[in-house]
């Protein structure tokens, strides 16, 4: 991926930063900028993939990784949707070999991140199973929290086991609310829309104002079943019309 930076500042090339000896650079300073370039990251998004990419990369550089995926929940288990590493890891290695995973409930720390709603790093007790490619292994997972819904799953990698301070922690909770208010309102993005495909098409017509008449002659369904999809939309976004259900589905990136 073209977002891979190589700068002497990006600690996660080795992954000893993370390990630094306590006082040699303070975690208050390092969570202020964690928290300063997560919120960088979130208000110049422009679409999934460079956004992406820049958040996990911004995420593993403040605390001293190597590597990062974002995963996705997928039924009973977790998919990477989006890898980033820094120049020293063999890229298309380590991506390879995080798309072919499913992880399940409890496995590594993005399993547990996930289970518990809470980040996790990693520890003999939560080992569960870890991630190897090049030498790396999974260190920390960070949930994308939304009212108690774990939207997505950050998980970084390194070469050494960090220890992450209790005040570290602490920023990341912080952290994993603020990912998760920003990703509630693009589910779109994340493949997480709570509608069918064909709830989708409906939706889009009603957007540029098609009467339900002419929604149906569009995708050849019948007045009734257009206004069936049309109930099953309100009630699955909690609105009671049409304009909320257009505006709540723009704001989500349901529709565009």
């Amino acid at each position: 991926m073209s977002d891979r930076r190589d700068s002497s500042r990006h600690a996660g090339k080795t992954g000893e930063a993370a390990t630094e000896a306590p006082g040699t650079r303070g975690d208050e300073e390092r969570g202020l900028e964690l928290l300063l370039g997560v919120s960088s990251c979130l208000r110049s998004w422009a679409s999934f993939k460079p956004g992406t990419e820049r958040l996990l990369g911004e995420i593993a550089d403040r605390l001293g990784q190597a590597a990062g995926a974002l995963w996705l929940p997928d039924g009973d288990a977790l998919v990477a949707r989006a890898v980033w590493s820094s120049g020293s890891v063999d890229h298309s290695a380590l991506e390879e070999f995080l798309r072919s995973l499913r992880l399940l409930p409890g496995e590594g720390p993005a399993g547990h991140a996930w289970i518990h709603a809470q980040p996790v790093s990693a520890n003999p007790v939560v080992s569960g199973r870890t991630h190897s490619m090049g030498g790396l292994r999974g260190t920390l997972g960070l949930p994308a929290l939304a009212r108690g819904e774990v939207m997505c799953v950050i998980e970084l990698y390194s070469t050494s086991a960090p220890q992450f301070s209790d005040r570290l922690m602490h920023v990341l909770g912080t952290v994993a609310h603020e990912l998760g208010a920003f990703f509630a309102r693009r589910r779109g993005e994340l493949d997480l829309s709570p509608l069918t495909a064909r709830e989708v098409e409906v939706l889009t017509l009603a957007s540029i104002g098609l009467p339900v008449g002419g929604i149906g002659e569009r995708l050849t369904i019948s007045r009734g079943t257009v206004k069936s999809h049309l109930e099953h939309i309100y009630a699955k976004l909690g609105v009671v019309n049409r304009t909320a259900a257009v505006a709540q589905a723009l704001r989500s990136g349901l529709i565009e």
